[in-house]
């Protein structure tokens, strides 16, 4: 999608305000929500905890992205969505679940109801390893191997823009590959 090539280019650029506009824009138009929202997200906790905003953005940021997650949230197909509740958790849990006003507890649960959702899916088996064991880091990393050595897995994350980028270096370096360009030239 033409969208997803733009958003990456923005990111790239340290464009946030176009990415978000964009992303904005997007959810208006109906376009592809889960991913765009799950970007929106990213593009809103990335600004607000990795760049140095003005106090003045990084609070408008923070009401704009609690009233659109709040919408999200609330939305009863989204709350049963695997996906939705995966890629959600996973962004909050990666930047700070409190700005989302959500604690570790609601972070748990929404891994663990990706994974009853669907517990054959090995990216929400991984998400939701750290809460099954004691000893998780292994299964982690097994996993991670897993996901990365399946062309349908990430074919799946790339088509996540921005986050999907983000999750595939993760995967990638639990997996305990360091250059995940050669792996994807050879899936």
């Amino acid at each position: 999608m033409e969208w997803k090539k733009k958003i990456k280019g923005y990111f790239k650029n340290d464009n946030y305000a176009y990415s978000i506009a964009l992303l904005k824009r997007n959810i208006l138009e109906k376009n592809d929500l889960l991913d765009t929202f799950v970007n929106l997200i990213y593009v809103y906790l990335y600004s607000i905890v990795e760049t140095d905003i003005s106090k003045e953005t990084k609070q408008a940021y923070l009401e704009d992205l609690n009233s659109t997650f709040k919408i999200f949230i609330e939305d009863e197909e989204n709350i049963s969505n695997p996906e939705f509740l995966f890629y959600t958790a996973y962004i909050a849990s990666s930047f700070g679940e409190f700005y989302l006003d959500l604690t570790c507890n609601d972070i748990e649960r929404m891994f663990e109801k990706s994974f009853q959702i669907d517990p054959l899916n090995l990216l929400y088996v991984w998400g939701y390893s750290p809460y099954l064991n004691a000893d998780y880091a292994e299964i982690r990393k097994e996993y991670a191997v897993k996901i990365v050595s399946n062309s349908e897995y990430l074919d799946n994350i790339k088509e996540k823009a921005i986050v999907g980028d983000n999750l595939l270096d993760i995967l990638y370096f639990e997996a305990g590959i360091e250059d995940n360009t050669q792996s994807i030239l050879n899936t």
